[in-house]
Order: structure tokens, then C-alpha cells, then sequence
């Protein structure tokens, strides 16, 4: 029934795919470019930016800290999406599906869960944690990386959902971690 249900949202999400020139360049922007500027962003933010910015030595350090975090971050989500990548296997909606409007090139075959957005929803919450207010708009970018996954036609919803969760969990943990024991 999952699975049913899975497909099914999948094709209504999907079928907005080639009904627009313009919609269908919007999501491939997106699904191609919104991750890699995010995570850039934030890490010229707390690297570069904010250490300039400050006249306290200890301010800077702890800025500093927080790129190493998210660099820890990075890594963290990264392992733990590519393993379960190779452990679940599951494969695109493409290559399991007849009729799939695609939009883009998959890169593997595995599809369960979706990295954009497990990377996306992580940057979100590591910002909101420090600027709720940019953390928002971070999260409605994120909410488009994923929806623009199954737009362009390399992901079901499932994917994303459970990819958003991950990263938001991953993020959130490490910071939390972060809180409690760091000097």
C-alpha cells in the first residue's frame, strides 16, 4: 500500500514536469544549483564573514568551530546517506516506472533516500539553529530542492521525505552534541 501510495503521489507531483518551459528550468535550477550555493553560503558565512566582522578573539574562535562543525556535518551526512544507499538499493523512478516525466540525469542507481535533500534540510537546520530567520528561508529552499527532485523525475516522494529527515536529525543532533560538550 506504501508503495502504491508512493507512486502514485509520485506521478501527480511529476506530472507537472513538461507542461511549462519555464516551470521545467525553474526545477532544474533548482535541483541543480540550490545545495551546492547553500552549503557554500553558509560555510563563506561562518568562515569568512562572520570571523571578519567580529573585534573579539573568542567570538572569532567560535565561529571558526562552527565551520569545523559543518564540515563535520557535511561529512557525517554524507556517510550515512551513501550507506544507506548501497544497503537499501532501491532503484529511480525511472528505470522502475513507464511514463515518468524526466527532466534530468539520475547520477546512481540508487534512489532511497534522496541526498539533495537530506543536504538541504541539514543546512537549514544548522542555520536555523544560529538566524531563525534566514534558517526559514533556508527551509523553503529546501522544501523546493525536494520537491524539485521528484519534479525532474530521479526520486519518490518517500525518498525525499525520509532524505529531509535524516538531514534535519543529523543536523540537529550534531549541534546539540556540539551544545553539550564543547568548551
Amino acid at each position: 500500500m506504501l508503495n502504491t501510495i508512493n507512486e502514485q503521489l509520485f506521478f501527480l507531483i511529476n506530472g507537472v514536469a513538461g507542461q511549462s518551459v519555464f516551470v521545467d528550468a525553474f526545477f532544474i535550477f533548482v535541483t541543480k544549483v540550490f545545495v551546492p550555493v547553500m552549503t557554500l553560503t553558509v560555510f563563506i558565512w561562518f568562515f569568512v564573514v562572520l570571523p571578519r566582522r567580529s573585534k573579539d578573539l573568542n567570538e572569532k574562535i567560535l565561529y571558526y568551530k562552527y565551520s569545523a562543525l559543518f564540515l563535520l556535518l557535511l561529512s557525517i551526512l554524507f556517510v550515512i546517506i551513501e550507506s544507506i544507499k548501497v544497503f537499501v538499493a532501491f532503484p529511480r523512478p525511472q528505470e522502475l516506472l513507464t511514463g515518468v516525466r524526466a527532466l534530468s540525469t539520475f547520477g546512481s542507481y540508487d534512489s532511497f533516500p534522496s541526498a539533495h535533500t537530506a543536504f538541504a534540510f541539514s543546512v537549514a537546520t544548522f542555520v536555523f539553529q544560529y538566524f531563525k530567520s534566514i534558517g526559514i528561508v533556508f527551509f523553503i529552499l529546501a522544501l523546493l530542492v525536494g520537491v524539485s527532485r521528484i519534479i525532474v523525475g530521479v526520486h519518490f516522494p518517500l525518498d525525499v521525505v525520509v532524505g529531509a529527515f535524516i538531514g534535519f536529525i543529523v543536523s540537529f543532533t550534531l549541534q546539540e552534541l556540539f551544545k553539550r560538550y564543547s568548551v
